[in-house]
C-alpha cells in the first residue's frame, strides 16, 4: 500500500475522532447546563422558603405582642426567634451546598473535566460511532451561565 493510500485511510479515522470529540463536548455542555439549571431551581425554592420562615416569624411576633404585655412577650418572642433561626440556618446550609455544587461544576469544566469523565470503561464506541448511553465528558463555559454569588 502506498503512503498516499495510507494517508487517505488515516484521514477518515482522524475525522471520526474529531467528530466524536466535538459531539462529546456538545453533550457535555448540555449535561452541565442541565445540572446547573436544576441547582438554580433548588436555590430559588430555598430562598423562597427562607423568606417565608422570616415572614412567619414576623406574624408570630405580632400575634405575641398583641396578646400580651412586653414583659410577658419577651421569652415567647425569643423562643419563636430561636426556632425560626435554626430552621433558616438549615435552609441556608442547603443553599450554600447548592452554590458549592455549581462552583464545582465550573471548576471541573474549567479544568477540562466532565461529569462522565474521560474513562468510558466497559462502554464505548464501535467503529468511531457514538453508542447511546455512552459516558461523555462534560465541559461548560462558565461565562455562559450566570448566577448570583450572594446568599439569600
Amino acid at each position: 500500500m502506498s503512503q498516499q493510500q495510507q494517508h487517505h485511510q488515516q484521514q477518515p479515522n482522524n475525522f471520526l475522532e474529531n467528530m466524536k470529540k466535538a459531539t462529546s463536548k456538545i453533550g457535555s455542555t448540555l449535561v452541565d447546563a442541565g445540572a446547573k439549571t436544576m441547582l438554580k431551581t433548588d436555590m430559588v425554592f430555598l430562598e423562597r422558603d427562607i423568606k417565608s420562615k422570616k415572614q412567619e416569624l414576623g406574624l408570630q411576633i405580632y400575634d405575641i405582642l398583641t396578646s400580651s404585655t412586653a414583659i410577658e412577650a419577651a421569652p415567647q418572642i425569643q423562643k419563636a426567634f430561636d426556632e425560626t433561626h435554626a430552621e433558616v440556618q438549615k435552609l441556608q446550609q442547603k443553599w450554600n451546598g447548592k452554590m458549592e455544587e455549581m462552583r464545582a461544576i465550573d471548576r471541573h469544566a474549567a479544568a477540562g473535566g466532565g461529569v462522565g469523565g474521560s474513562n468510558n470503561a466497559g462502554r464505548g464506541s464501535m467503529n468511531g460511532s457514538v453508542v447511546p448511553g455512552e459516558n461523555v465528558e462534560v465541559t461548560i463555559d462558565a461565562a455562559a451561565m450566570e448566577y448570583g454569588d450572594s446568599s439569600p
